[in-house]
């Protein structure tokens, strides 16, 4: 069997060119590593993907953090672990949800804490799980925020519930 030996052509040159060039690119910025000052470089901001109140000594737990929006006008979890106790933690976001303009909607303290709250003005509602770190200390928090769909009907002690028309 023989093979016949064929010369490149210009596009197999202008790839291997292009090729070669990006080898070298590659390097190059791999070097500019080396010669900068790392001294003057800032830190890189904290892990914030939105604005809520949260505990002093809490940190977010990004593998738990799921949102959506902007800081301002987010949905999702956020989850948060905090070296705050679940006793202080629930004090916290019972005082600083309305402070922020949440009018709280329901309350369960069990072997974890739910705290519900409203926000008309925002167009949100929130719950506010938390839950103590048993073997560490402090407390693990979950806040999920979600749009109101629709307002809720409030019936009047004077009002009656209408009865059901299969009776």
């Amino acid at each position: 069997m023989s093979y016949v030996r064929r010369s490149a052509t210009a596009r197999e040159f202008r790839r291997l060119g292009l090729g070669v060039s990006m080898l070298g690119l590659l390097a190059l910025s791999g070097c500019s590593i080396f010669d900068s000052d790392s001294s003057n470089v800032p830190p890189p901001p904290p892990y914030m993907p939105v604005e809520f109140a949260m505990p002093a000594g809490s940190t977010i737990d990004r593998g738990d953090t799921n949102v959506v929006g902007d800081n301002m006008n987010w949905y999702g979890t956020l989850a948060l672990t905090s070296d705050t106790d679940m006793d202080d933690a629930h004090q916290f976001y019972a005082h600083e949800m309305p402070r922020e303009g949440w009018e709280p909607l329901s309350v369960l303290v069990a072997d974890r804490v739910v705290l519900q709250f409203v926000s008309r003005r925002r167009g949100r509602a929130a719950i506010v799980t938390i839950g103590s770190r048993t073997a560490l200390g402090g407390s693990h928090i979950e806040v999920m925020m979600s749009p109101l769909v629709g307002e809720h009907s409030e019936v009047s002690e004077t009002e009656q519930p209408r009865p059901r028309p299969d009776r």
